[in-house]
């Protein structure tokens, strides 16, 4: 069974993952297109989720604590697997001996045709 997660996991995993690879939450911010302010709270949120210190901030740098380098390693694999997913056009799956290539998102998937529960 999968667990439930908090709704903007990602987007903290994403501003972990600019901060871990720009060195400092401006740069994630700049890079991110998004407040400074924005990326320290997805900072804390992942922390408090995870309940770990990721980056070790006494220098002034962000530099990695060795759980946070686990953890970037995990997030790059990760996001490598969404992008993946999401380009499933690419790839051609089996059903009964024949081949089926599935699209590229759901939104180009038809919608099921509405039906009265009532007739």
């Amino acid at each position: 069974m999968i667990e439930e997660i908090p709704g903007d996991l990602m987007q903290w995993l994403r501003g972990f993952y600019f901060v871990a690879e720009k060195g400092s939450v401006t740069q994630a911010a700049i890079a991110m297109r998004r407040g400074q302010p924005t990326i320290t709270y997805q900072i804390k949120c992942l922390e408090k989720e995870l309940g770990v210190t990721l980056f070790d901030r006494s220098s002034g740098k962000m530099k990695l604590t060795p759980e946070g380098r686990n953890v970037l390693e995990h997030v790059i694999t990760l996001f490598e697997d969404v992008k993946e997913i999401r380009n499933t056009r690419k790839y051609t799956w089996s059903t009964k001996g024949r081949f089926v290539s599935l699209p590229a998102t759901l939104s180009s998937i038809p919608s099921c045709p509405r039906t009265s529960l009532s007739s």
